[in-house]
């Protein structure tokens, strides 16, 4: 998947289970807990050197993950997920964020996953305790498969802003 697909993901399902979990939050700590989200949800592809996120800010942690693990590798793994939350974890602690926002990234992270099981390339979702690849195998990157799924979740996106706000 394309990056603005993994954030467009992270974005419709943060907000719908936000949304089915506590509908009475308010909107504006559901826009900052789904921005958690999205941004996290970039960071599986910190093993790819090209990657939107491992550009700019991130290129030194891009490079130091691309020294030990290949694309969708460790970093495309239930493990990976938790070691990058831990790291954020830390991060969030000290900026005295509510655990919240560590929860946010973790189901970030994993919509990035839950994605890229959908591709035809699949992951190695239990790596280290197994090499078996996961997934559906039903769309392409970068196909029109994966641009009509990107306008489904802006669409859903909308629906739910539109109903979180006319409540």
């Amino acid at each position: 998947m394309i990056y603005t697909t993994h954030i467009f993901f992270a974005y419709f399902f943060s907000l719908l289970l936000l949304e089915l979990i506590a509908p009475n939050l308010q909107l504006d700590v559901k826009i900052k807990l789904s921005i958690v989200a999205m941004i996290a949800s970039l960071f599986p592809d910190l093993d790819h050197p090209q990657s939107f996120i491992s550009r700019g800010n991130w290129a030194i942690l891009s490079a130091i993950t691309t020294s030990v693990t290949e694309h969708r590798g460790a970093t495309h793994t239930l493990l990976g997920a938790l070691v990058f939350t831990f790291g954020a974890a830390i991060g969030f602690i000290v900026f005295n964020a509510t655990i919240i926002y560590i929860f946010a990234f973790f189901f970030g992270y994993m919509t990035h996953l839950f994605a890229d099981l959908l591709t035809i390339t699949k992951i190695k979702l239990l790596h280290p305790f197994s090499n078996k690849k996961y997934g559906l195998g039903i769309i392409r990157t970068g196909s029109d498969a994966e641009f009509w799924l990107q306008r489904f979740l802006i669409a859903g996106v909308i629906v739910i802003l539109w109903h979180s706000v006319a409540r």
